[in-house]
């Protein structure tokens, strides 16, 4: 089983903020592959240069419910 994150929004910047929803939406887009997505995630995580956003392969055992709470 994956470790769990914690992101403290309080304390995301401007960017990291729009990098996160940008991956939100990918990540509930059922149209879009899980490769594709992975490396989404991994551009977002590069342009923000942060490390809040999941490696890889946890990503691969995520299991997303309820995430439409987070997207404004």
């Amino acid at each position: 089983m994956a470790a769990s994150k914690t992101i403290d929004f309080n304390k995301l910047t401007h960017s990291e903020n729009r990098a996160l929803h940008k991956a939100m939406n990918y990540l509930i887009d059922s149209t879009i592959s899980n490769v594709e997505k992975i490396s989404t995630i991994t551009e977002y995580k590069n342009e923000v240069n942060t490390n809040f956003f999941f490696t890889e392969k946890e990503y691969k055992n995520i299991k997303i419910e309820n995430i439409s709470g987070l997207l404004p």
